[in-house]
C-alpha cells in the first residue's frame, strides 16, 4: 500500500476542524483519512498549554539543534587542525 503525504497546511486544517469540535468519524469520512492518522496529526499539531508550541516544532528545533551541533564540532576540528600550523 502506498503511503500518501499531505501537505502541512491540510494537516493543520483537519487539526483545526477537529478542535473546533468536528468528530474523529465526520473527518474520517469526509476527508478518507484513517482515524489513527488523525490522532497523530492532533497530537503533532496542537500547541501545548506548558510551552505554547506543537510537537512539530519542538522536534524541528531539536533537528536545527543536531545539525549546529554537527557544524560546531566540525569547526572546532578545523580550527585544532589550523592552528598546529
Amino acid at each position: 500500500m502506498e503511503k500518501k503525504k499531505y501537505a502541512i497546511d491540510f494537516k493543520k486544517t483537519i487539526v483545526d476542524l477537529y478542535n473546533n469540535g468536528a468528530s474523529v468519524t465526520e473527518l474520517k469520512s469526509e476527508y478518507g483519512l484513517s482515524t489513527a492518522t488523525i490522532y497523530n496529526w492532533v497530537k503533532l499539531y496542537t500547541k501545548g498549554k506548558d510551552t505554547g508550541k506543537t510537537k512539530a516544532d519542538v522536534l524541528a528545533l531539536q533537528k536545527r539543534l543536531a545539525q549546529l551541533e554537527s557544524e560546531n564540532d566540525t569547526l572546532k576540528k578545523a580550527l585544532t587542525i589550523f592552528a598546529k600550523k
